[in-house]
C-alpha cells in the first residue's frame, strides 16, 4: 500500500524534474542575453569612441579650411601673419591626429601635413628674385598638399562613418535579438508555470480533494462511495486502493451485519423458548397450587366424616 510519503516523493521528483529542465532552458537564454547584452554595451562603447573621432575629424577638416585660408590670404596680401597662423593651424591638426591610432589613412595624412607645413616654412626665404616658375611650384605644391591632406581626411572620415554604421547596425540587431530573448523568457516563465500547473500542480490536487470527499462519504456511511482517479502513477494507485479498502470494508460490513442479523435471530429463537418454558412453569405451579388445594379438601372431608 502507498503511503503519502512516497506520493510526495513522486510529485517532488516531478517538479525537480520539471524544474531542472527549466533552469537549464533558462539558463541557456540567460547566457544568450548576457552574450548579447555585452555585445551591446561593447558596441555603445565602440560607437562612442567612434563618435570622438568623427568630431576629431570635423575639427581637422575646420582647421584645414582656415589653414586653406590663410595661405589664400597669405598669396594675395603677403602678410606674415597668415602664414604664421597656417603654421599653427597644421600644428593643430598635427596634435589632433595624435588621437588615432595607427592608420595607413591617418600615416598618409600626417605626412601631408609633415609635408605641408615643411612647405609653410619655406615661404619665408621666398623673395623677389625668385623666377615665377620657382614661386608658382611651391605655390601648387601647398595646394596640392592640402588637397591631398583633404583627400586622406575624407577617407578617413568615410572609414570611421562607415564603422560606426555598420556598429549601429549590430547594435541594433543586437538589441533586436535580446529584446526577443527576454520576450521569450516571459513567454517560457508564463508556459512553463502554466503547463506545471496543468500537469502537475492541480492534478495532484484535484485527486487529493477526491480522496478527502471520498473519506468523508465513507466516514459518513455510504460505503458504496467510490474515488474516480485515472492517472497512472502513485496518485491513481491510491485511489485504487482507497477503493479496494472501501470495497473490503464494505465486505466486512455486510458480513458482520449477516452475522449480527443472525445472532438476534438465534438470541430471539432462544428468548423466545426460555418465554415459553417460563409459562409453562408458571402453569404447573399454578396446577400444582390446585392440586394442593384438593388434597386438603379431600383431608378436611375425611376428618369430618371420621368425626
Amino acid at each position: 500500500m502507498l503511503s503519502l510519503k512516497t506520493i510526495s516523493g513522486s510529485i517532488k521528483k516531478k517538479v525537480l524534474v520539471s524544474f531542472s529542465l527549466l533552469t537549464i532552458l533558462f539558463l541557456v537564454i540567460g547566457i544568450l542575453v548576457v552574450i548579447r547584452f555585452s555585445g551591446v554595451m561593447k558596441l555603445s562603447a565602440q560607437s562612442e569612441i567612434l563618435n570622438s573621432k568623427l568630431n576629431t575629424i570635423q575639427v581637422i577638416s575646420g582647421n584645414l579650411k582656415k589653414l586653406d585660408g590663410n595661405i589664400d590670404s597669405f598669396f594675395v596680401v603677403g602678410h606674415v601673419d597668415y602664414q604664421e597662423r597656417a603654421t599653427i593651424n597644421t600644428q593643430e591638426i598635427l596634435e589632433n591626429i595624435k588621437e588615432f591610432p595607427e592608420d595607413e589613412d591617418v600615416d598618409n595624412l600626417e605626412h601631408d601635413l609633415i609635408a605641408l607645413s615643411s612647405s609653410i616654412s619655406n615661404l619665408s626665404g621666398l623673395s623677389i628674385s625668385e623666377s615665377a616658375g620657382e614661386v608658382n611650384r611651391i605655390v601648387f605644391g601647398i595646394y596640392e598638399e592640402i588637397e591631398s591632406a583633404e583627400t586622406h581626411l575624407n577617407v578617413l572620415l568615410n572609414k570611421n562613418q562607415e564603422k560606426r554604421s555598420e556598429n549601429i547596425r549590430k547594435e541594433s540587431r543586437y538589441i533586436s535579438e535580446l529584446s526577443i530573448y527576454l520576450f521569450g523568457l516571459v513567454i517560457i516563465s508564463l508556459f512553463s508555470g502554466g503547463g506545471l500547473y496543468l500537469s502537475i500542480i492541480s492534478p495532484t490536487i484535484n485527486a487529493i480533494l477526491r480522496l478527502q470527499q471520498a473519506s468523508k462519504k465513507i466516514e459518513e456511511g455510504n460505503l458504496d462511495y467510490r474515488v474516480d482517479i485515472q492517472s497512472k502513477d502513485e496518485l491513481g494507485d491510491l485511489a485504487d486502493s482507497f477503493n479496494s479498502m472501501a470495497s473490503k470494508l464494505q465486505e466486512s460490513y455486510k458480513s458482520l451485519e449477516k452475522k449480527v442479523t443472525e445472532r438476534t435471530a438465534s438470541l430471539e429463537k432462544t428468548m423466545n423458548l426460555m418465554v415459553g418454558r417460563e409459562l409453562k412453569m408458571k402453569e404447573l405451579k399454578q396446577k400444582n397450587a390446585e392440586y394442593e388445594n384438593i388434597i386438603k379438601q379431600n383431608k378436611g372431608v375425611k376428618k369430618n366424616e371420621e368425626k
